[in-house]
Formats: structure tokens, sequence, C-alpha cells
């Protein structure tokens, strides 16, 4: 959030790194040349759609502005090659997203207002005294509210995500998280009733998009000893892509002229096993 023209944005951050390569038109990561839509996203250990508003509209592989909040992230991974084993998917890069725990000891509220949208965020105990703890953040565009600066060919640009986690730390049987994110976006806008006003030909045109991308997952670490840890994930992932184009025909009636709908999900299950055998050396192993 201090680097300038970030827009809070750790996909527009990682073109400072060597090899690459982005642009202020989008937030596609173009890594060795490679197309953005070969990023692998993952987020606590799960793949999962790309994490952006109007992803893969503007450019495959690449949205307008993230879903990601720098209040919801911890420290994460991102790779520009030589992808360990557990990586899978990826030709280009892969950004592995980890989300921190909310603090379990005091209760904290943020409010921001900035170009790309309204944010709330809020974190804190789930009781007072107990070790489990939530975490979340709230984003509402403020292009929606700004709908009279933004110029009339454009149409109506919206859009919200919510991300989330909550942390259940136990004496015996390891620590529980729930977390998530998820992101609706929509654009719109109206044809020109009047013939005389037809300046090009999108003027006669109507025109909706919906979107919708988001996961859930419930991870649960098991500490086996003081150097071995057992790490298990289930999850539900997703996103839907919706178009309507319909178009003033001679008697400016409306006629259905394009309509598109793809809607992609999948269930996720891993476990991994992590020993380390001293400073130097540990092993890693799972199934996806």
């Amino acid at each position: 959030s201090r680097y300038a023209g970030g827009y809070d944005d750790p996909a527009r951050l990682a073109g400072s790194f060597a090899g690459v390569a982005s642009e202020m038109g989008n937030n596609g990561i173009v890594i060795r040349g490679n197309s953005s839509r070969y990023m692998l996203w993952k987020m606590e250990g799960v793949e999962i759609a790309n994490p952006t508003h109007f992803a893969d509209v503007i450019a495959f592989g690449a949205g307008g502005i993230t879903a990601l909040s720098s209040q919801m992230l911890a420290n994460s991974d991102f790779y520009t090659g030589a992808f360990p084993a557990e990586y899978g998917n990826a030709l280009s890069g892969v950004f592995d997203v980890k989300l921190r725990t909310g603090n379990a000891e005091k209760r904290e509220t943020a409010f921001q207002i900035g170009g790309i949208g309204l944010d709330f965020s809020s974190e804190g105990p789930l009781r007072k005294g107990g070790k489990s703890s939530y975490l979340f953040n709230y984003r509402y565009s403020t292009l929606a509210l700004l709908k009279p600066l933004i110029p009339a060919d454009a149409g109506v640009i919206k859009y919200q995500d919510l991300s989330l986690k909550f942390n259940f730390p136990t004496h015996k049987a390891g620590t529980f998280m729930l977390w998530g994110i998820g992101a609706l976006d929509g654009q719109s806008r109206d044809a020109i009733s009047d013939p005389t006003k037809w300046e090009k030909k999108t003027d006669k045109e109507t025109f909706n998009l919906d979107l919708s991308n988001g996961a859930i997952g419930l991870t649960h670490k098991l500490i086996i000893g003081s150097q071995t840890y057992l790490h298990t994930n289930l999850a539900g992932s997703g996103n839907r892509i919706s178009t309507d184009y319909k178009e003033l025909d001679g008697q400016l009636d409306l006629q259905s002229r394009e309509r598109v709908d793809n809607n992609t999900w999948k269930l996720t299950a891993s476990t991994t096993l992590n020993h380390k055998f001293g400073a130097k050396h540990f092993n890693k192993t799972g199934i996806v």
C-alpha cells in the first residue's frame, strides 16, 4: 500500500521484479513474455480463479482491479520459475497468497476511501479471553458512486468483494481455519433510443455483463512433534461470466444478438506432511 500507482494490488507490484512486465491498462502479469493467462493463483495452498475484478474480460488472465486487500495479506510467495513440485498447471509464474490471522487479543477496525473503492475491515477475538479470532474486509466500488464523472459510453461499472478468515486453535486437535474470498462485478449500457444521435455502432446496443468468482475453504494444521506438521485443505472455488448483447433494429425494437454463459467450478482436497531434518533440509510430501 506504500507504492505509488500500485492500487493496493499485489499483481501490479509484481511488475517490479526482474523478468516481469505489467501495464497500467490491466493487472496482468507477463513473465518472460508468457501470457498472463498461464499464471497460477493459489490461496492458502489451494488453486483458485484469478482474484481480480473483471478477470478475463479485458485480457485473458488479467483484469482491472484486484479483489485482494492489503488488510488481509500475510507474507505470500511469488515464483517466476523453477517451481517446487507442489505447483502444477502453471507455465509462467505462481502467486501463492496467504491470509494473515486476525488479532485474538483486541478488536480493531479500519475504514478507508480511495480511488478504487470504499473499504471496511475488522478483526478481533471471537470471544473475550479466547484464542479464536476473525478477520474480514469488504470493498464497494467508488466507480458506481462516481457515475456522473464516467464517460457515458462506459455505461455503469460496479463491483464489490469480501474476503475473510476465521482461526480456531485447539489444545490437542490442531488449528482449524475457515477462509474465503468472493467478488461480484457488473457493467451495463443502454442503447440510445433516438436514431438521430447514433454516431457509432455501439450507440444502438444494449449490453449487460455479470461476473462472479470466489473460493471458500477449511484448513487444518496439526503439529506432530517439534519438527513435523500435517497440513490439510478442503475447498471449493469457481467463477462465472455472463454477457448479453441486444441491438435496436429498424423499428427500434431490441433484438438479441449474442448471449454467453460460462460457469466453471471445482472441489479440491489436499494434504501435505512437512518434516524438518535440520537447518538446511526439509521434506514436504503430499497429494492433491
